[in-house]
């Protein structure tokens, strides 16, 4: 076996007349593609090409195969010409590894991903592992683009247009059964045979694929087509999905190069790639992806050993806690569930037994996967289990006594290296730590609802808080799937306190006779995945006046809160919970306004005139501009770290659109100067407060850094900090 060396990153080796092409990262991370491993791919393929082997193997690392190219260099392009060429530069070198006259064969473990699978699709045959870390996707469209070097050409070709498409508008991962399944790998097989099979494939020469009528029709046909597009245009036009420019691209140049025939339409896909990759919302999301790898190493940068979470205790088996503790038994983690109601107990361990059942019914885990789980959560009336617990979790009501008793009971029952974890979204850890040994060990892992679904947790670290106790929490957050946010300790933390005004301007707007569709769809219309009231419906309104309870007594100024709150509470209109709030709901779907929450508004006299009438913009920018002003402040007294965390964020908490980048970067692409004048312009209008907001922003504005503490904080103290 003789082997060559092009550089850092890419060998060749002889493995008796079959060439084996292995790609490795330098530093021991996945291989991504770059300027130099893609100029060291270059100079290899040209080996290849002079030596005529008899085969050839493309093989990663024991960690993965290809990750894909290095978002940097994607961020660095600032024009459209640039990109376009990044393209053909990626077909040229792709087009000549499926032009080999040999065998090809991608032997895939760990991650193939982006260009990796494009690489992938240039070859023969495809062979990946049974591994769980075997994944195949294509999820450029999650950084606003199109796989562009060669992606739309072959993979409809190998797997029918329908898969294709599904793959690339979702971003999906197929693990390597699933991916067999879909006909995007030839064979799976144990990690440890990979080598062997691959090269053992060589022998079966190139193959001849057949796709089933139906999908040939669909995908080789123009009246199929047609059907395809019509039905993938209806999705790509409602919710969320108008407001980016990627899916209908990836649907055209897709649709284009099979109507161009076999030899597809590679230049459209280059043009495309160029168009997309210098737009706004390309960089927005590359960003906001760079800052989700961060929240990510979170952990590691407070503590590099904290240690993983086995064996978890959860309080509290509402919503909130059911839904952790599901969270935390999928994942591996020996989780006890208590509650003193059993009936609470039975829904939370129901809740988790139906959602396995329809992953199971799906196809997406297997039986013995389902009843690990299960069998990984318990639960029980009594405060016991606790022995042995690396982390007791409470979510219970927002209530301090209730809170400090369990972490009472805990600490009384567990040893002092037990983390202490409270979901609370609004009171202070300073004063729930009062009196608990070892205070330090307590940390706030604030999780949103539902927490099967939402990605952000916020690691909330106050006084005593140890880097330690804070590294385990966020360790257990991205075990969960989750991305961390370090926030510092204040009324609300940052999500919750951010949200605040918009959901207070969002009532003010109704009391003013606005109607409750009308605000919701402004907000909707802008890019929230729904409005503000109807958020209100989802989050409970008993909750919410709670919050803003606490947010009005720490910022009075800014913050009192609307008697509406309480006063929905009270008449039971709570929401989704409970089939009635601001709308009205049937099986968990909203139908329609409730006329009963209207006529509370008018009863109580919570109705109020306005000197005018708010259009769109308007209605907006009261929304939407007090939260930007809102986010500043934390930003200038360090409850979060960098304005790249505060945006991932107010888009992984609330749902700010992900194409805009988060509020700071949407005020700042607006101009401060801007955002400073539409607040004094609707102070005047509507709400004096708001010209709190406008200083702030002017403050910010005429710095050459994140306002100072003096200028931005001191026109009203935080009465909770």
């Amino acid at each position: 076996m003789s082997g060559e060396s092009f550089g850092d990153w890419v060998t060749l080796e002889d493995q008796g007349g079959v060439l084996l092409l292995r790609l490795a990262d330098p530093s021991g991370n996945y291989f991504v593609f770059n300027a130099a491993s893609v100029e060291e791919l270059e100079k290899a393929i040209s080996a290849i090409e002079s030596r005529g082997p008899k085969g050839l193997v493309v093989i990663g690392t024991e960690r993965g195969f290809i990750a894909g190219a290095d978002v940097n260099m994607l961020l660095a392009v600032d024009n459209e010409k640039s990109a376009a060429e990044m393209s053909r530069r990626g077909h040229a070198l792709f087009g000549r590894l499926a032009r080999l006259a040999c065998p090809t064969v991608a032997a895939i473990h760990g991650p193939c991903l982006g260009g990796g699978l494009e690489l992938a699709l240039s070859l023969d045959w495809r062979i990946a592992t049974k591994a769980k870390e075997t994944k195949l996707g294509l999820p450029e469209v999650r950084l606003g683009i199109l796989p562009g070097w060669g992606g739309t050409q072959r993979l409809p070709r190998l797997v029918g247009l329908p898969n294709a498409l599904d793959m690339m508008l979702k971003g999906s991962q197929l693990d390597g059964s699933r991916a067999l399944k879909r006909k995007l790998i030839d064979r799976l097989v144990p990690k440890e045979w990979l080598l062997d099979k691959a090269i053992e494939q060589v022998s079966r020469g190139k193959p001849r694929r057949k796709l089933p009528p139906i999908v040939r029709f669909l995908s080789f046909t123009g009246i199929g087509r047609g059907i395809v597009r019509r039905k993938v245009e209806k999705t790509l036009s409602a919710g969320q999905g108008r407001f980016f420019a990627a899916p209908p691209q990836i649907l055209d140049v897709t649709l284009r190069g099979l109507a161009a025939g076999p030899a597809g339409d590679f230049e459209a896909e280059a043009i495309g790639l160029g168009k997309l990759t210098a737009s706004a919302t390309c960089k927005n999301l590359i960003r906001l992806f760079l800052e989700s790898e961060k929240a990510r190493k979170l952990s590691r940068d407070l503590d590099p050993s904290a240690p993983a979470v086995q064996r978890a205790v959860v309080v509290g088996a509402g919503v909130m806690g059911a839904g952790i503790a599901g969270v935390m038994a999928k994942r591996g983690i020996h989780t006890r569930l208590v509650d003193l109601s059993a009936e609470a107990l039975s829904r939370a361990v129901g809740r988790l037994g139906k959602a396995m059942r329809k992953s199971l019914k799906r196809r997406q885990i297997k039986p013995h996967e389902y009843q690990a789980t299960m069998d990984r959560l318990t639960a029980s009336t009594k405060l016991a289990g606790f022995t042995g617990a690396d982390v007791v979790l409470e979510a219970v009501a927002e209530n301090m006594d209730l809170k400090r008793k369990i972490f009472g009971d805990a600490a009384s029952r567990v040893s002092h290296g037990t983390l202490l974890c409270t979901n609370t979204s609004s009171l202070p850890l300073s004063e729930m730590a009062e009196g608990l040994p070892h205070p330090d060990r307590l940390v706030g892992l604030h999780f949103f609802n539902p927490p099967e679904k939402m990605p952000l947790v916020e690691v909330i670290r106050y006084e005593h808080s140890s880097d330690t106790a804070l590294a385990r929490a966020a360790r257990l957050a991205a075990d969960l799937g989750k991305f961390p946010v370090l926030v510092r300790e204040c009324a609300g933390f940052l999500v919750n306190r951010c949200l605040s005004p918009y959901l207070g301007q969002a009532v003010l707007l109704l009391e003013e006779g606005v109607t409750v569709e009308r605000i919701d769809e402004v907000a909707t219309d802008f890019g929230m995945p729904m409005g503000p009231l109807h958020l209100l419906d989802v989050v409970g309104w008993d909750v919410a006046a709670s919050v803003c309870r606490v947010m009005g007594d720490a910022f009075p100024e800014r913050m009192e809160p609307s008697g509406y709150f309480d006063a929905m509470r009270d008449a039971g209109l709570l929401g989704e919970k409970s089939r009635s709030g601001i709308y009205r709901y049937e099986k968990g779907k909203k139908q329609g306004v409730n006329g009963t929450a209207l006529a509370l508004l008018r009863d109580k006299g919570f109705t109020r005139s306005s000197a005018a009438t708010p259009d769109a913009a308007d209605i907006r920018d009261r929304l939407l501009l007090p939260l930007v002003a809102e986010a500043y402040r934390c930003l200038d007294e360090g409850i979060v770290d960098s304005e790249g965390q505060c945006d991932l964020a107010m888009v992984m908490g609330i749902g700010f659109p992900p194409h805009l980048g988060g509020p700071i970067t949407w005020a700042q692409a607006r101009s401060l100067d801007e955002v400073e004048g539409r607040l004094q312009i609707l102070s005047g209008r509507y709400d004096q407060r708001l010209a709190q907001a406008a200083r702030v922003i002017e403050a910010v504005r005429t710095s050459d850094t994140t306002a100072s503490k003096e200028s931005v904080s001191a026109s009203e103290p935080a009465r909770h900090a």
